[in-house]
């Protein structure tokens, strides 16, 4: 008598899932992509513009202040300390 150590072959076949174009893991959607990755995808092309939008703006150099100098957060102007307003109407 012979043993083998062989499976015997399914009842129900097991349907394979569809790949995600994404991550590459099995998906579980009909689609066939993970509601998160679709949702990645979509937002690359919002990102890409985001950035390309901040890389366009040009930035001004930052001053290099002294000891009694501060900037305005509103205008970026160099003021001295003792001052409570800026020349913009922002009070420091």
């Amino acid at each position: 008598m012979q043993l083998t150590n062989t499976k015997p072959e399914p009842l129900f076949p097991v349907a394979v899932r569809p790949m995600c174009p994404v991550c590459g893991q099995a998906s579980y959607s009909r689609a066939g992509i993970h509601p998160q990755c679709a949702m990645l995808a979509a937002d690359e092309v919002h990102v890409s513009r985001i950035n390309a939008r901040k890389a366009a703006l040009s930035k001004r150099p930052t001053p290099v202040l002294r000891r009694f100098e501060r900037t305005c957060p509103k205008c970026q102007a160099v003021q001295h300390v003792r001052r409570r307003t800026c020349e913009c109407g922002h009070v420091l």
